[in-house]
Parts: C-alpha cells; structure tokens; sequence
C-alpha cells in the first residue's frame, strides 16, 4: 500500500493497540481473510483462525501483554514495523517474570489497508531467558 510515513506510522499505532487489547480478533482484523503470520521462522498462521490462534497465545500468556510502535520505515513495497513488547508471563504455566522485548515485522499492506502478510522476528534466547524457562 502507498502511505506516507504519517500514515504508516498511525497504522503500526493501531496495529500495537490491537495486540494490546486482549482480544485476538482485534489483531485478526487487520488482516486479510486469507492473511498469513510467520513468527521466527515457525510454522505460517492463517485466516482468522490462524492469526487468533497466535495473537492469543500471547495474551493468554501475558494478561497484562502491552506492545507498542516505535517506529515505521519503507522496505521495498512493504513496511518494516518496529514494536516493543512487555508484559508479566502470569498465565497458564507462567514464571511470573516481566518481558521487555523489541522485533519487527515485515509487513505486506494491501491497497485497502489491510495486512496480507507479516513476517516477526525477536531474539527467541532472550525472549526465553527473561520468562525464566
């Protein structure tokens, strides 16, 4: 999608809010219908399903889960979303130890605004380390 960077910028804000909500369908929402995430390399997650799946996993794990923008830059036809994520691993099976990490995605945008594919990334060992597993 063609955005300025204003526009980029409010789309990863809304993007953090959703994963912040503690509703996986507000994440799934922003994708397509046949829209597809790929965290670390792992297994793709689609539709829907796929997207609730992840998206609630981690706020499932982390009731108190926030992430937030920190930035937006141009990656060829698509933008790389800077988050940083933080939250209290206190669900089922939690350590009870606090989560401050950053990644990025590298989203695909379609034309109407909507995600199409996001490719994660984070420092799996550090992300690890900080639950205390």
């Amino acid at each position: 999608m063609l955005m300025t960077d204003g526009q980029a910028t409010a789309f990863g804000q809304e993007y953090a809010a959703a994963w912040s909500s503690g509703k996986p369908a507000s994440v799934a929402a922003m994708f397509t219908p046949d829209g597809m995430m790929v965290i670390n390399g792992g297994p793709p997650q689609a539709g829907p399903q796929g997207i609730e799946g992840v998206a609630g996993s981690y706020m499932t794990a982390f009731p108190d889960l926030r992430v937030d923008c920190e930035r937006m830059e141009k990656d060829g036809p698509r933008w790389k979303w800077f988050w940083r994520m933080r939250g209290t691993f206190s669900g089922p099976g939690g350590t009870g130890k606090r989560v401050d990490i950053r990644g990025w995605e590298v989203l695909t945008i379609t034309s109407d605004g909507r995600i199409q594919h996001a490719d994660g990334h984070y420092n799996q060992a550090e992300y690890e380390r900080q639950l205390g597993l």
